[in-house]
């Protein structure tokens, strides 16, 4: 949650995130989760050495299916203002 806060700080709208959460089947027998995280702030690089901190993207990378990160600054040519995190979990059995 830390860095959520960090990353809240430069928004220049009201502090909101959007979260989205699709459950996923594609054969009935197993589940995904989709799971979606937007908000309006602007996209911050991660520092060459980022101490004991800015490790949450290496997580999901590390933790999920697929991790996707789409972050746009109109300044840059990037499109809207804001990141989208999207994150696919691994697959479980649909009977639990």
């Amino acid at each position: 949650m830390e860095d959520l806060v960090d990353d809240l700080v430069n928004v220049e709208v009201p502090a909101e995130v959007e979260i989205t959460v699709e459950v996923l089947s594609a054969d009935g027998r197993q589940r995904h989760l989709r799971i979606c995280v937007r908000d309006w702030g602007r996209w911050q690089p991660k520092p060459t050495d980022p101490g004991p901190r800015g490790r949450g993207l290496d997580l999901m990378v590390g933790l999920m299916a697929t991790a996707t990160l789409r972050s746009g600054d109109p300044a840059a040519g990037g499109g809207e203002v804001g990141t989208e995190v999207t994150l696919t979990t691994h697959p479980v059995d649909a009977s639990r």
